[in-house]
C-alpha cells in the first residue's frame, strides 16, 4: 500500500494534458484558402473577413494559440455584421477549437454549440459532422467518455452520409483516442489505424487538403504512439512518434510537434533513458511554451519532476512539480491539481519530511473528494496510511487502510481489496 507510480496522468489535448488532450483541426478541407459566400457585403468587408479567416486558420495551425484566438474574433465580429451565417458557424467552430486547447472547455462548448445550431439550420450536413466531431472532442478531454462516444458516432455516420473522406478518418481517429483514453486499445488500434489509413489516401488528392490532412496524420500518428506507449508496446511507439515529430516539425505544426516531443520522452522514461527523456522533454517545453498550450505545458513540467525524482534530485523535482501545479491551479484543473499535490507528498515523504508530506496528503485528499476521485483518493489514502505505519503509529494506519478498503469495495476493485486486507493483516500482526 505504501507503493506508488511517478508515471503521471497524461492527456492528449496529450492531453491532457491533457495530455495527453491534444489537437483538434478546425476547418473542412475545401474551406482552406476559401471565401466562405457572403451576402450583401462590400468588397473591402468580404476581403478583410477572407483575410482574417485565413489568418486565423494559418495561426492555429502553426500553434500561435492567442493569435489565431483575437483573428477569430475579429472575423466573427464582421460575419455576424455582415448577416453571414455560413461565415459566422465557421468562425464559431475555429473559435471553439481555440478554446478548448487554451483549456477553456466552457467557452469551447459555448460557442462550437453556436455553430451546430446555424449549421443545422442552414441544413449543412458537412458542417454539422464536422462541428459534431469538435464538440465531441471537447467532452473526450473533460473525460466525459460515453458523451463523446455518442456524438463522435454522430459525426462519423453525418460523414459517411454526405461522402466526406477526411471527415470520416478524422472522427475514427477521434473514437480511437477516446477508447485508448479508457483504457479500450483494440478498439482503439482499430479506429486510429483505419482513420489514418483513410487520412492519408485523403492527403494524396491534392494541394487544397494537403495542409489538413497532414495535420490530421500528425495528430493521428501522436494518438497512435500514445496508445502504444499505455498500452506497454514501447517499440511500437517509437516508430509512429518518429513520424508524427518529423510531419510536424516539417509542416510548420508547432502544437503537433510539442505533442510528439512530449510522448517521446514519455516513452524514453518508461524505457529507462531517463536523461534522453529529460532533454526530449525540456525540448518540447521550449517548443510548447510559446504557443500558448497550457495544457500540454504542465503535463511537460510534470513528467520532468518525475525524472529528477526518479533521479534522486529532490529539489529540482519539487521545483518543476510546483510550476506544474501552478498552471493547474490557474486552468482551474481540480483533479490534476490534486494529483500534483499527492506527488509533492511522496517527494517529501521520500526523504522522511512526514509533517511536509502529510500536509500536502491532506490538501490531495480534500481536492479528490470534492471532485469525486476515488480512484486517487484511495491511492492518497494509502500513502496516509504508510505514513503512519512507518511512524508506528499503527491505529492511524489501520483507520486508513479501512478507508481504502471501503472504496476498493464500492469500485469493485477485488484484486486491490485482496491487497488492502492482506496489508490490514501485516498491520495486525506488527502491532
Amino acid at each position: 500500500m505504501g507503493t506508488y507510480s511517478t508515471i503521471p496522468v497524461f492527456c492528449l489535448k496529450l492531453a491532457s494534458a491533457t495530455l495527453m488532450c491534444l489537437l483538434s483541426p478546425i476547418l473542412a478541407p475545401e474551406n482552406l484558402g476559401v471565401a466562405p459566400a457572403v451576402a450583401q457585403t462590400t468588397p473591402d468587408q468580404a476581403t478583410q473577413a477572407e483575410q482574417l479567416l485565413d489568418r486565423a486558420r494559418s495561426e492555429f495551425v502553426k500553434g500561435q494559440l492567442p493569435q489565431a484566438k483575437e483573428s477569430y474574433q475579429q472575423v466573427l465580429k464582421i460575419y455576424r455584421e455582415l448577416g453571414n451565417s455560413t461565415g459566422v458557424a465557421q468562425a464559431l467552430n475555429g473559435l471553439g477549437q481555440v478554446y478548448n486547447l487554451l483549456s477553456q472547455e466552457s467557452k469551447a462548448l459555448e460557442v462550437l454549440q453556436q455553430a451546430l445550431k446555424i449549421r443545422q439550420g442552414n441544413g449543412d450536413r458537412k458542417g454539422e459532422g464536422e462541428t459534431l466531431t469538435h464538440i465531441g472532442t471537447v467532452y473526450s478531454d473533460l473525460e466525459e467518455y460515453p458523451k463523446a462516444l455518442e456524438l463522435l458516432e454522430q459525426a462519423l455516420t453525418i460523414n459517411q452520409e454526405v461522402g466526406n473522406q477526411l471527415g470520416i478518418g478524422y472522427a475514427l481517429v477521434n473514437l480511437g483516442s477516446v477508447y485508448s483514453s479508457q483504457g479500450e486499445y483494440d478498439k482503439a488500434f482499430d479506429r486510429l489505424e483505419q482513420g489514418l489509413s483513410i487520412i492519408k489516401e485523403v492527403a494524396k488528392t491534392g494541394k487544397s487538403v494537403r495542409i489538413l490532412a497532414g495535420y490530421y496524420q500528425a495528430y493521428a500518428l501522436n494518438w497512435i504512439g500514445s496508445a502504444y506507449i499505455w498500452s506497454g508496446k514501447l517499440n511500437q511507439a517509437g516508430e509512429f512518434l518518429e513520424q508524427a515529430h518529423a510531419l510536424s516539425r516539417e509542416e510548420g505544426y508547432q502544437l503537433r510537434e510539442g505533442v510528439a516531443l512530449t510522448l517521446k520522452g514519455i516513452l524514453y522514461n518508461n524505457q529507462g533513458e531517463l536523461d534522453k527523456g529529460l532533454e526530449t522533454l525540456e525540448l518540447a517545453n521550449a517548443i510548447t511554451k510559446p504557443t500558448g498550450f497550457r495544457g500540454l505545458e504542465q503535463n511537460i513540467l510534470f513528467w520532468i519532476g518525475g525524472i529528477y525524482n526518479q533521479k534522486g534530485e529532490y529539489v529540482k523535482a519539487i521545483d518543476y512539480y510546483q510550476q506544474s501545479l501552478a498552471i493547474r491551479k490557474e486552468l482551474g484543473k481540480r483533479k490534476l491539481e490534486g494529483i500534483a499535490l499527492n506527488t509533492i507528498g511522496l517527494v517529501y515523504h521520500q526523504q522522511k519530511q512526514y509533517d511536509q508530506a502529510l500536509n500536502y496528503y491532506q490538501q490531495a485528499l480534500a481536492i479528490h473528494r470534492e471532485v469525486k476521485n476515488q480512484a486517487d483518493e484511495s491511492t492518497t489514502l494509502g500513502n496516509i496510511a504508510y505514513l503512519y505505519r512507518q511512524q508506528e503509529q499503527y491505529d492511524q494506519a489501520l483507520n486508513y487502510y479501512q478507508k481504502v478498503l471501503a472504496i476498493h469495495r464500492e469500485l469493485g476493485k477485488r484484486k486491490l481489496e485482496g491487497i488492502a486486507l492482506n496489508t490490514i493483516g501485516v498491520v495486525y500482526y506488527n502491532q
